[in-house]
């Protein structure tokens, strides 16, 4: 959706929004959290992983009903690698997803969830013996990935006596337009059966009975915008399915063309970015076609494809990317000669990507800020909250409100049954009306719906400073965000680091012996914990001490 503003109401998307300086996960408020983690017996209370479940049902139903609409055989396969949360899992099959996985623990998993065998891809350039049998044992489609694996699979298949649907990973050499770590799909990748391999492995395949050949597999790479990517993908590998059939495979059914779809990461980026910080190294704009949607790629890719071709998609990042943030709190700010700091208790341990790939994740503070800065040195206001118009100063606070009670609630009417308590909030447009439930403060579903659309313009950086963003990890790499203009936090004041739904848990690490954190799944007003956090003694299990 669209970004928009009323006084001090800006929504992230649908079910992120920001209301008078508190952030919002569908009904709750995020600040709420902190109180949350302190009740339960967990060594680890920050950082935390917070996901939206609507988020992903939306995500989800963008895909199939698009995929409804073409009126095609079709089948979306979740991308387990992108996160593997056994809650996340049974949300996608039951909305009716099937997985796509690399490993055969994810393959164990799967059945575990009780996803149905014979929709289950299993892919892979470096599959072991026992990962192939089980999906061959299962009845599961799998995809060959050169000459070694295609004999991997026939050796499989003769010691079970068992026939294996497989497809043929075909690397068309397509420029993704992405990353190079992201990029798969060209002639030199480790992924795929290159073109002038093909006609050996066909070769083989004609003469094997027990393996089944039922279609070809192409997937590009990932966090890509192009849809004419997609496009150039689906015609070669409808070439290549013709091809197929008309040489005697007669099994042949499926085009397979994976996932990769990206989603926009600097899409709030002017809000905490100069344009001209706009090209430094974790600010990567998208190339291509920058509106690139589901729908988009989809009818891109039906329109090059014969009607009696099943289709299968496999998106990962475009399910559940957006579907979360990570809360994390600020440890201190340090003051350099030539940069500042703003120093969180999150780190590269738990958002691996700007590390790695220099990746951009929009950061913004969950709360206002009880500091105010002036030219030399950090003060915080008489009483305890922000003050507006410093003169001679970088920073004036724009969230002053006057909320002392309970933390952050101004009032609050008592009532034994906290389903029923209520609060009232001062803004900018009178009085803005929630209740608490279960201890989180919930937001007014009126107040968000009424919203309008407004000019996302840069921030003014007069009123804030620019900061490095950064973790407590033992690496110079440890940074969260570059070049952030924002406002000053104050010691225990939160941030959260959005769009970490994908590629963040699932290549987490216990780097410097720090535990991975615990992941909250919000559903409207409620909030359960589908992940507990690493304890001292379950990191010890593994070692013999």
């Amino acid at each position: 959706m669209e970004n928009y503003k009323n006084g001090d109401c800006y929504h992230f998307s649908d079910y992120f929004t920001l209301q008078n300086g508190y952030l919002f996960c569908e009904n709750v408020d995020v600040k709420s959290i902190e109180a949350f983690m302190e009740e339960r017996d967990f060594e680890t209370k920050s950082p935390v992983f917070v996901y939206s479940k609507n988020q992903i049902i939306s995500n989800i139903d963008s895909y199939k009903e698009t995929l409804k609409s073409i009126n095609r055989e079709a089948c979306l396969n979740y991308a387990m690698k992108a996160n593997m949360n056994p809650a996340v899992l049974e949300l996608m099959r039951d909305r009716g997803c099937s997985v796509t996985l690399v490993s055969g623990f994810e393959l164990r998993l799967a059945l575990r969830l009780g996803f149905e065998p014979s929709r289950i891809v299993l892919n892979g350039n470096g599959k072991q013996g026992w990962e192939i049998e089980l999906a061959v044992e299962r009845g599961c489609l799998l995809n060959i990935d050169g000459w070694f694996n295609l004999q991997q699979t026939i050796a499989a298949c003769r010691r079970l006596k068992k026939v294996a649907r497989v497809l043929l990973r075909i690397n068309p050499n397509i420029d993704a337009k992405v990353h190079k770590y992201n990029t798969t799909g060209t002639s030199g990748s480790k992924f795929g059966i290159e073109m002038f391999q093909l006609s050996q492995v066909l070769e083989e395949l004609r003469h094997e009975p027990l393996v089944h050949v039922v279609g070809v597999h192409s997937h590009l790479g990932s966090t890509i915008t192009d849809i004419d990517v997609f496009r150039k993908s689906a015609k070669a590998m409808m070439k290549e399915f013709s091809s197929l059939k008309a040489s005697g495979f007669q099994h042949m059914k499926y085009i397979n063309l994976g996932g990769g779809l990206g989603i926009d990461y600097t899409r709030h980026a002017s809000r905490t970015m100069k344009a001209s910080l706009e090209t430094t190294a974790d600010f990567q704009k998208p190339i291509g076609e920058q509106n690139a949607t589901p729908r988009g790629i989809v009818e891109a890719i039906h329109q090059e494809l014969a009607p009696e071709v099943s289709l299968i998609l496999e998106p990962g990042r475009s399910l559940i990317g957006n579907a979360a943030v990570l809360l994390t709190r600020v440890l201190g700010v340090k003051h350099g000669a030539e940069k500042s700091y703003i120093v969180v208790d999150g780190s590269m341990t738990e958002v691996i990507r700007p590390a790695l790939y220099g990746a951009y994740h929009h950061i913004e503070l969950v709360e206002p800020t009880n500091q105010i800065i002036s030219n030399d040195h950090v003060t915080m206001s008489s009483n305890g909250c922000p003050e507006q118009g410093v003169k001679n100063g970088v920073f004036e606070n724009e969230h002053t409100e006057n909320r002392v009670t309970n933390s952050h609630f101004e009032q609050q009417v008592q009532n034994d049954n906290t389903e029923n308590r209520f609060q009232t909030v001062n803004s900018d447009n009178g009085v803005r009306y929630g209740r608490l439930e279960h201890g989180f403060q919930i937001a007014d579903a009126q107040n968000v719906q009424n919203c309008q659309q407004f000019d996302n313009s840069p921030v003014n950086a007069q009123e804030r400073r620019m900061y490095e963003v950064v973790g407590p990890v033992c690496e110079s790499g440890d940074v969260l965000g570059h070049d952030r203009l924002l406002a000053t936090p104050h010691e225990g004041c939160h941030l959260a680091v959005f769009d970490v739904g994908a590629y963040c848990t699932s290549m987490s690490s216990n780097y410097n012996m720090r535990p991975r954190p615990a992941e909250l799944l919000v559903d409207v007003s409620e909030v359960r914990v589908i992940r507990k956090p690493d304890s001292f003694e379950t990191m010890l299990q593994c070692f013999n001490c």
